[in-house]
């Protein structure tokens, strides 16, 4: 990644992901995920914690939030699929 000097998006993902092979334009479900974790907190992305799915590498890229904004990444925007009452 640092090498090339580009993070590219390989891997469908979200909501969209599981209709992946259906859809005429798979390649815009494509993405690459960020957190916002404080810099105190990434000691626990490599620990192994009940129940959770993801297991991360010991190895990433730091950036600040106004650095990655001028590259072009946007927010995550949730959807809530919890049902009404």
């Amino acid at each position: 990644m640092i090498g090339d000097g580009y993070i590219e998006a390989r891997s469908p993902f979200g909501p969209a992901s599981m209709h992946e092979p259906n859809l005429t334009y798979a390649a815009t479900q494509k993405v690459v995920c960020f957190t916002e974790t404080p810099l105190e907190h990434t000691w626990m992305m490599l620990e192994d914690i009940d129940k959770r799915d993801v297991h991360f590498q010991p190895y990433g890229l730091a950036v600040t939030k106004t650095t990655a904004r001028l590259a072009a990444c946007n927010p995550v925007w949730y959807s809530d699929i919890t049902p009404s009452r």
